[in-house]
């Protein structure tokens, strides 16, 4: 479980480093391989952002959500770290 929460992690900070949110991280966007390594899937909300934009989109799944998601709230980096339990 560590190992595959790490690989997720790593995910999140290569899809950061390229100015991107997922979004709408759960288990089930979370796919296993054959040799059980973690893919990251579902972009469908996705998006880019800056430190000049703010991202007040309602998304994902209510269950997941990040605080600042339900009180439309700028949405950062911190959005998917929150999902990961960090």
């Amino acid at each position: 479980l560590y190992r595959i929460f790490i690989q997720v992690r790593k995910s999140f900070e290569y899809l950061h480093s390229k100015n991107s949110l997922h979004r709408d991280l759960k288990p089930e966007n979370i796919l296993l391989d054959g040799e059980k390594n973690a893919k990251v899937c579902d972009f469908g909300w996705s998006t880019s952002y800056s430190d000049s934009e703010n991202r007040e989109t309602i998304c994902g799944t209510a269950e997941y959500m990040a605080p600042e998601i339900l009180y439309h709230q700028k949405q950062t980096k911190a959005t998917d770290v929150w999902a990961l339990g960090e």
